[in-house]
């Protein structure tokens, strides 16, 4: 018998019970996460799931909704992690190969390619300065004009660079 059919044939029916006198409250907060019924049921499906298979896990002085809402926290995330992994060509030269990156390193790979072409407008460090925390005034006193000039500046750069990039 393996460690995981064990487990599940100790596990108390009460446990059962507590976990199943959630699922309603689970289907509001899935829809919430996810807004798409299929999604939602299929996210309600593996929280019941994941506690079933990590009962032990669970303290009796703990909230059985706060536990439940934790573990579709996680799997809810794992689930967006897993559909905004995408398959891109990396490599040099004529050695390419297909890698998975996640949505984030995609993200950044989007960003730096955007930085690499704003370098081609006038004025990109300007909106640049200004999203990485530089204040108007500070940028203003450097280049010796006003707080108005700045974010007309910034506004023109965004724009050339935006439609640069489309």
């Amino acid at each position: 018998m393996s460690v995981t059919a064990h487990s599940t044939a100790e596990r108390p029916a009460e446990f059962d019970a507590k976990v199943m006198a959630h699922v309603k409250a689970l289907g509001r907060l899935a829809w919430r996460k996810t807004h798409n019924r299929d999604a939602a049921n299929d996210l309600v499906s593996d929280t019941v799931i994941l506690a079933l298979h990590r009962w032990q896990n669970y303290n009796p002085k703990w909230a059985m909704w706060t536990w439940l809402g934790m573990l579709m926290k996680g799997k809810a995330r794992d689930n967006w992690v897993a559909k905004n992994r995408r398959i891109a060509l990396v490599g040099e030269g004529n050695e390419y190969q297909n890698a998975q990156i996640d949505g984030g390193q995609l993200n950044g790979l989007e960003l730096a390619d955007v930085l690499r072409r704003a370098k081609k407008v006038p004025n990109s460090d300007v909106p640049i300065r200004l999203a990485y925390g530089d204040s108007v005034e500070q940028i203003a006193a450097e280049r010796g004009v006003t707080k108005g000039s700045i974010m007309a500046t910034a506004r023109h750069a965004s724009r050339q660079i935006r439609d640069l990039c489309k």
